[in-house]
């Protein structure tokens, strides 16, 4: 975790120092790096390397590194290949990363450095085309990394600046830009709401050797709603030429019931459109859960009315039944009573 943590800091520093508005020499309050020379024409170039060189061509440069602060600094100096940020900015790949493009092609004459409080040093290093490279446009830069990392107790800080390269190889010029991975998301935004929040990613992949600035227009359609919504933008920073930008779009509008279909243009200056469309299903099964307990509910109300009985039945009498006398008393007594009349003594006439 703290490795992740302290790269995403490392990210931050080299983003910073190097915002497309930053017209001053890569530096932190520590240390700095610079070209030693620039062109006399282009300003810029006392700031970023700017070469077009052939396939095969060598070239010889200097770059200065700088300790601002006061107290004495170890670092690491070491080439890298360029990237595009998700909002076009140009930043700088870390050490470990493949190098296949600028960070391949320099070689340093020194790649570590002690310098003291205001010191400044030259280091010498060349860049090599490779014969079979592709023409048109590569990036890169050399970084300068101060070997001391800052431990805190949540994150460590790394510190790096670097100084970026522009490389043109001559040739065929090449704008082509595609649109790949188009994917969906689809949540609730709380446990309360009964229709989904979309939101759609898609990829915007730079396969031509230029940098490119695209127009970007999505819309999305409703067989059932019509034109549910339609946005247009254009890209702050550029796509520099082999590399891949993500792209995060939310409608304004729900997506109610039904399938919709969204359309990505991309529009580059004298080229034709790029376009795809992808068709996503919305299903509020929230919603179709309570409308199947409604008509289920419906549907048991009326088939207890059609099927209640018009008179109900009457209740049955109740029938009590007089206990009868045992037989065996009855008989007895009729016995008894029997017995006493025939024992019964006669009168006698008197005389």
């Amino acid at each position: 975790m703290r490795k992740i943590l302290t790269w995403i800091i490392s990210l931050i520093v080299i983003i910073s120092n190097f915002g497309l508005t930053n017209a001053l020499a890569a530096e932190t309050g520590e240390m700095s790096i610079h070209p030693y020379e620039w062109d006399g024409e282009n300003e810029i170039t006392q700031y970023w390397y700017i070469y077009n060189l052939d396939k095969g061509d060598s070239h010889q440069d200097k770059v200065v590194v700088e300790n601002t602060g006061n107290k004495t600094i170890s670092v690491k100096i070491y080439p890298v290949d360029g990237l595009t940020t998700s909002d076009g900015a140009f930043a700088l790949e870390n050490e470990d990363e493949e190098k296949n493009d600028i960070g391949a092609w320099v070689t340093l004459s020194k790649n570590e450095l002690t310098l003291e409080p205001k010191q400044s040093e030259i280091v010498d290093f060349t860049i090599s085309i490779p014969s079979d490279t592709t023409p048109g446009e590569h990036i890169g830069g050399i970084i300068m990394e101060n070997k001391e990392i800052m431990e805190g107790e949540q994150i460590n800080v790394k510190t790096r600046v670097g100084v970026r390269i522009y490389e043109t190889v001559p040739g065929e010029v090449v704008k082509k830009v595609n649109i790949e991975s188009i994917t969906t998301k689809s949540v609730f935004s709380s446990i309360w709401s009964i229709f989904y929040d979309h939101s759609f990613t898609y990829n915007l992949a730079n396969e031509g050797n230029v940098q490119i600035t695209p127009t970007i227009n999505t819309n999305i359609n409703s067989p059932l709603f019509g034109e549910v919504n339609n946005t247009s933008q254009t890209l702050n920073g550029s796509i520099f030429p082999g590399k891949t930008i993500a792209f995060d779009y939310k409608p304004d509008s729900k997506l109610y019931f039904g399938p919709y279909t969204l359309t990505v243009t991309v529009n580059l200056e004298g080229q034709a459109p790029m376009q795809k469309s992808y068709t996503l299903w919305s299903i509020p099964w929230k919603l179709c859960a309570i409308i199947v307990i409604i008509v289920l509910g419906l549907l048991s109300f009326i088939y207890l009315g059609e099927h209640k009985p018009s008179n109900p039945p009457e209740k049955p009498k109740k029938v009590t039944k007089k206990p009868s006398k045992p037989k065996t008393k009855i008989t007895t007594k009729k016995a008894n009573q029997k017995t006493k009349s025939t024992t019964k003594k006669p009168r006698l006439k008197k005389k």
